[in-house]
């Protein structure tokens, strides 16, 4: 009997067939509605994201992964599931998960609104300056949630920082770094890993970048509406998740990253001097961060000798 999705026996399959079309995807996703007795709508694809993820209507959304990387999709669910008593968090919420075919998937109620990476470049200063704080403040919360194991199958938090470390130069995205500090990463690290590394964790996002984060607008001001792809959550540092919102939402603005930070832990950003480092440190360590992708958006820092200084460009006093 044929499949009703594009067949992905083996791992070098997968980055061929996600880029099918449509038609080839919608009788398996809604086989999969109909099984979990689910109301099927108008499909449509978001043209983001590693994985193949389908608005279905307007009020449901699935996210395929490849069979042989169902954990992700168990992370995802382990998150889902801590936070679901959690109802004050805007957050996507779980509908169904499971296995068809050579696909693991996770059906999740849709959060309304857009991808804050497409409305912040439309955004008015005035209003840029509020939706940082919320989002600074949105990660407070989510931080300060009852401390318990969540995520199954993470390697813990301190045997990550040492494997971070012990490879940080064999990684494919500092090759493109200068020099100079493709040579001073290591000594960053060793001079600080033991600050991130050590003392209490929490539950992290993991990768709460402006492609995660959706807002709604409204007459005056843009509010938070939900976090999605929870692919990524672990327990750590309390900063990891300070840094991708704020490498990313308003490269090196100090009134951005200020109100990023004073929304997250009021009065933080007048201790830049003693958070930089906690910060920078997560940053490199970050599996998931292009460090010379990153330090592109900071031109003024190509120039820096140590991670010191581009630190004050990326975090400003």
């Amino acid at each position: 009997m044929p499949k009703l999705l594009p067949a992905i026996p083996a791992k070098e399959d997968f980055y061929r067939e996600r880029a099918k079309p449509l038609a080839d995807w919608e009788a398996g996703l809604r086989e999969i509605l109909r099984l979990h007795r689910l109301s099927s709508g108008t499909l449509t694809r978001f043209p983001d994201g590693e994985n193949p993820v389908f608005a279905i209507g307007d009020d449901q959304v699935i996210k395929l992964v490849p069979a042989f990387h169902r954990e992700l999709v168990q992370f995802e669910i382990d998150f889902l599931a801590f936070i679901s008593p959690y109802t004050h968090l805007p957050a996507a919420r779980l509908t169904a998960h499971g296995i068809f075919e050579d696909w693991a998937y996770l059906i999740t109620i849709r959060v309304p609104g857009q991808l804050l990476q497409q409305v912040w470049p439309e955004l008015p200063p005035a209003q840029r300056l509020p939706l940082a704080h919320d989002c600074g403040r949105l990660l407070a919360e989510l931080h300060a949630l009852p401390q318990r194991p969540v995520i199954s199958g993470k390697t813990d938090w301190p045997a990550f920082c040492q494997q971070a470390t012990a490879h940080w130069s064999d990684r494919a995205s500092v090759r493109g770094l200068p020099p100079a500090l493709l040579a001073d990463g290591p000594r960053y690290l060793r001079d600080h890993i033991a600050a991130v590394s050590t003392g209490p964790t929490v539950v992290l996002h993991g990768d709460l970048a402006p492609v995660n984060m959706i807002v709604k607008r409204a007459t005056d001001r843009c509010v938070i509406s939900g976090m999605i792809d929870f692919g990524n959550a672990m327990h750590g540092n309390q900063w990891f998740d300070l840094t991708a919102m704020g490498v990313l939402l308003q490269p090196g603005d100090r009134t951005i990253v200020h109100a990023l930070i004073e929304g997250y832990a009021p009065g933080a950003s007048r201790r830049m001097a003693e958070i930089r480092p906690l910060l920078q440190t997560n940053c490199l360590i970050h599996p998931l961060a292009d460090q010379a992708g990153c330090l592109s958006l900071f031109p003024a820092a190509k120039e820096c000798q140590t991670w010191d200084e581009v630190a004050t460009f990326i975090w400003p006093d």
